[in-house]
């Protein structure tokens, strides 16, 4: 005889594929939130699965690549001297793509 019970108390064999890529990180160097907001949305539709975190400053984005890697760095070219920042993040951290926004702050 077949009770409810039976049911739950079978053994099921259940197999599931996960596919999943990890997230990365991008770091966006620039004063201005605009601009980061801008690199975050176009992140967001380009669906390149990177997370976009706004950091202020250069001495902010070294401080962050201490104890985080990031697969991009996009830097604000109105920055003080992004030649300076570039040879900064590359110090902090060598694997990284560091690319120089062109055109700068949009205002914020």
């Amino acid at each position: 005889m077949f009770t409810i019970l039976d049911q739950f108390l079978s053994p099921v064999i259940v197999s599931v594929q996960i596919k999943s890529s990890p997230t990365r990180l991008a770091l966006v160097v620039t004063p201005s939130p605009a601009l980061a907001r801008a690199v975050s949305d176009y992140l967001r539709d380009s669906k390149s699965k990177m997370v976009a975190v706004w950091l202020p400053t250069v001495a902010d984005a070294c401080r962050r690549l201490e104890w985080d890697h990031a697969d991009t760095i996009f830097v604000d070219s109105t920055i003080s001297s992004p030649d300076e920042a570039i040879d900064a993040l590359h110090s902090a951290d060598p694997e990284a793509h560091v690319q120089v926004l062109a055109g700068g702050a949009t205002g914020a």
